[in-house]
């Protein structure tokens, strides 16, 4: 059986230190700011985001992760043997889903679903899918789990100020 690697989108929100524990790979979404494209997590953090928030009270733009983009994160691991488990932001609010499973279409042993969901609506079934992993479920096996336990999760939020 192949080693599995669990794959979230950004969105999930999963700490490094927690990511590089449960051998989570992150793959960063789009945060447009000033016309740039910035890369979530790598070269704008969630903290530089907030602090914009209150300084313009402007939401910020985001822009999805191209097929081809997925394609070369997955295929990295293709390309060492590895299945792939991905997670997926929700698809209601970004072509991220779709862009993923055009990738996925061209390599093998990649299962993308999509969580319906973010942040931590993410972060709990790539965690749930790393036990799984380690505990030697195969990646369909996982994926086949993690996508019954979908309409079961849901998050919620509560602003402290929506008025800037």
């Amino acid at each position: 059986m192949k080693e599995t690697v669990i794959t979230v989108d950004s969105a999930a929100d999963i700490p490094a230190d927690i990511a590089e524990e449960f051998g989570i790979k992150v793959m960063p979404m789009y945060i447009v700011r000033g016309g740039k494209a910035l890369r979530d997590g790598v070269d704008i953090t969630a903290r530089d985001i907030f602090d914009e928030f209150d300084k313009t009270g402007a939401l910020p733009k985001t822009s999805a992760v191209s097929p081809g983009e997925y394609l070369k994160f997955f295929g990295e691991f293709c390309k060492r043997g590895k299945a792939v488990v991905h997670l997926s932001f929700c698809s209601k609010l970004s072509s991220t889903h779709r862009n993923a499973k055009i990738a996925s279409a061209r390599l093998g042993d990649v299962y993308v679903l999509d969580t319906d969901n973010l942040g931590g609506g993410i972060a709990l079934p790539a965690l749930k899918g790393c036990k799984m992993r380690d505990g030697g479920a195969s990646a369909e096996e996982i994926y086949t789990e993690l996508e019954k336990l979908r309409g079961k999760v849901r998050v919620s939020y509560l602003l402290d100020n929506i008025c800037g």
